[in-house]
């Protein structure tokens, strides 16, 4: 994936994975899973399988939305149709019916979104003001910001029915995303999960169960955890172990060593951004508008 990406220029084509899972145990194959999910955010992933373990590990995790299930065994015109264990589709989004954003945006349910995730894997009414090109783009498939883009990189606007005055305004809101999403992340480290744990190399099968019970209740912050194993809250886990634990922490960047902006040093960053860019009907406080909705404890400008 780090190949593909360096690699690729405009579109991004879709993956086709085989039988990924084959050699990993039930935690690894749920990390996996999680990752392959995130892949689908920014672009189209077919996963083929004949094993029905396999197809029971993705069944057991929640996917609703984000994949849906096809057996090739069945006649091809029966594959997406009638059949109960597919999830996933595309299904026409409810009418505006002159709802607001906001109250659009409530109807869908829109997915809450951590600020660690990737700009691209975010629902496209947080992105998008416009109601009505909002519907037109969840109708036809688009769901998320990351395919969105690779369709603007790639041309595809028109075909989209986005005019070039709402091109432009998508454009200018890219840049502002990835801005904010890389300034707001400097100081605040990486979370750690259980397999963040197991490939430090830190943590053996004996303590991996109470020391990732311990980092889920301190949120996946590294430094926390720490704090709470010198503390000896896992009884036995040594001073030698912690020790290690902190030093790939720190290199690996759960443990930053940069100060955290403050909240106006980070729209300080997005402003210089976009403002030189700026198109006509365009202004700072639609832009701010969108990043609002990321995080709401912006101060004002």
């Amino acid at each position: 994936m780090a190949f593909l990406e360096l690699q690729e220029r405009g579109y991004r084509l879709p993956l086709l994975l085989d039988e990924t899972l084959a050699n990993s145990d039930d935690q690894r194959a749920e990390e996996i899973i999680h990752t392959i999910l995130q892949l689908g955010n920014e672009r189209q992933v077919f996963y083929f399988t004949a094993q029905q373990d396999e197809v029971a590990k993705w069944q057991s995790l929640d996917t609703r939305g984000q994949c849906c299930f096809v057996n090739l065994k069945q006649p091809a015109e029966s594959r997406f149709r009638g059949k109960d264990e597919l999830t996933g589709l595309v299904t026409a989004p409810p009418s505006p019916n002159g709802d607001s954003h906001d109250e659009y945006g409530r109807r869908i349910s829109v997915p809450p979104w951590s600020l660690h995730s990737s700009p691209g894997s975010l629902h496209l009414w947080y992105v998008i003001d416009d109601v009505t090109l909002l519907v037109r783009l969840l109708t036809i498939g688009y769901q998320t910001w990351g395919p969105l883009l690779a369709a603007l990189e790639a041309g595809e606007a028109a075909r989209l029915g986005i005019d070039d005055r709402h091109s432009e305004r998508l454009r200018i809101i890219g840049h502002a995303l990835d801005t904010f999403c890389e300034a707001w992340k400097i100081g605040r480290g990486k979370p750690v999960d259980r397999y963040v744990l197991l490939q430090s190399n830190a943590v053996s099968d004996r303590f991996i169960d109470e020391v990732a019970d311990l980092c889920k209740k301190c949120n996946g912050d590294a430094a926390e955890l720490i704090v709470r194993l010198e503390a000896r809250e896992v009884q036995g886990f040594g001073s030698k172990k912690i020790e290690n634990l902190r030093d790939y922490f720190e290199e690996n960047g759960f443990i930053p060593s940069a100060e955290m902006l403050s909240p106006d040093e980070i729209l300080e960053r997005v402003y210089r951004t976009v403002a030189p860019d700026l198109p006509a009907g365009m202004t700072l406080e639609d832009v701010l508008r969108v990043i609002r909705r990321l995080d709401p404890h912006l101060p004002p400008r």
